[in-house]
């Protein structure tokens, strides 16, 4: 952990005061969402790594996955 110039406080401290709060603001909550709204036109990106199978044989390779959330909602109306 990073120290920070200035700051005079322990770490069981922060920890303590996390734990208070978060039972204050949390407490009898059960279940939570946030609406997603996505543009269109908006997409997202992920990057990873994984085995991939070619010919039978398994290669380890590089991937990028690109998806548009927007038009992804609009196909599955039901």
């Amino acid at each position: 952990m990073d120290e920070i110039n200035g700051f005079d406080c322990s770490y069981r401290t922060v920890a303590s005061y996390y734990a208070v709060k978060h039972k204050e603001i949390f407490n009898g909550v059960k279940d939570g969402f946030l609406p997603l709204e996505h543009s269109p036109g908006e997409a997202q990106v992920d990057f990873g790594a994984a085995d991939f199978y070619e010919n039978g044989r398994r290669i380890s390779g590089k991937y990028l996955e690109v998806s548009f959330p927007y038009e992804n909602v609009i196909n599955f109306v039901y």
